[in-house]
């Protein structure tokens, strides 16, 4: 019974999630609903509702999704992936769990795509997300979600910058790991360019140049204090190097601190982020290691790693 009522509970919060967004994942303004030698077919199935799909309707889903207008019209992939995703966790709830199970799994890389989706909206993005967390967990809610470890009930600090708002292209999850384990400890990073480098700019470069899924850093603190939300914390980073990266939980100041030193409103912003991140995360609050400290290196720059050596004393 309490198998039941999981599976449930789970497919239904799956389709409120989708059926919130009605209204907003509608046909873009910018788009008519109207045939025409320019504009987008309007499939059949985009204004059903996921939770009254049957096989013959995500069979036409699939079948969109193999056609050439899949490719053209970035709104209604990214829309198809989101409902099929969702009919398969909702659809035929009575089958054996194994089926279920896979149905499942299947939903979860559907709304992975939409994630790796540049064409993708930021809204479906956000869907993307929510739905993600709930179909990792199995029908049965008896598998660990990938926002495992109390990721999930983390609230974003106040002042920070969502990722959602500075980066200009979507995570890649298939190029990233998902986390193992709890964050036990924070990394300090320096990111050894100049003062006024960006969040953006530093994404940019480790998704070009070293083929990461998205930025290393699960923070980036500016020279200002600005603090930009980096790697959503349900992915292990790309900062202190292979195996060294799981269980700590990366932080990079801009700047290079071997001769220069960090700014009182960095470092000020730096102290108030560990300690909302120690409280979220039950992480001790003295856990603070610079990265030359697991990895033969010079970050985080004498000056900064000077910091990291006073908070562990002081805390």
């Amino acid at each position: 019974m309490r198998t039941q009522c999981s599976t449930r509970l789970l497919a239904t919060l799956a389709l409120g999630l989708l059926a919130s967004c009605a209204t907003r994942s509608s046909l873009p303004a910018e788009r008519t609903a109207v045939p025409t030698a320019n504009g987008p077919v309007v499939p059949a199935w985009s204004d059903a509702s996921a939770s009254a799909f049957d096989w013959a309707t995500l069979e036409a889903i699939e079948a969109w999704l193999a056609s050439s207008d899949a490719v053209r019209w970035d709104h209604f992939r990214s829309e198809a992936r989101l409902k099929l995703g969702t009919g398969l966790m909702g659809i035929d709830p009575e089958a054996p769990e194994a089926t279920r199970a896979a149905r499942w799994e299947r939903a979860s890389e559907q709304f992975t795509q939409v994630l790796a989706d540049a064409g993708a909206s930021r809204e479906q993005l956000d869907r993307s997300e929510r739905l993600l967390a709930v179909a990792s967990r199995g029908p049965a809610g008896t598998r660990a979600p990938r926002s495992a470890f109390g990721i999930a009930e983390v609230p974003l600090l106040d002042g920070a910058v969502p990722r959602a708002r500075w980066a200009r292209s979507a995570a890649n999850p298939t190029r990233m790991d998902g986390i193992d384990r709890r964050y036990t400890e924070f990394t300090i990073h320096h990111s050894h360019t100049p003062a006024g480098t960006t969040a953006e700019r530093i994404r940019r470069d480790h998704v070009s140049s070293r083929n990461y899924g998205d930025i290393g850093y699960h923070f980036v603190i500016g020279s200002d204090g600005t603090i930009w939300e980096g790697r959503a914390l349900r992915y292990q980073g790309a900062h202190a190097g292979g195996d060294l990266n799981r269980g700590k939980l990366g932080i990079c100041l801009v700047g290079q601190f071997e001769s220069a030193r960090p700014t009182p409103r960095a470092i000020a912003s730096l102290e108030r982020l560990v300690r909302h991140l120690s409280e979220e995360l039950d992480i001790p609050l003295g856990a603070v290691k610079g990265h030359g400290e697991v990895k033969a290196t010079a970050c985080p720059g004498r000056h900064l790693q000077s910091w990291v050596q006073r908070w562990r004393r002081t805390h």
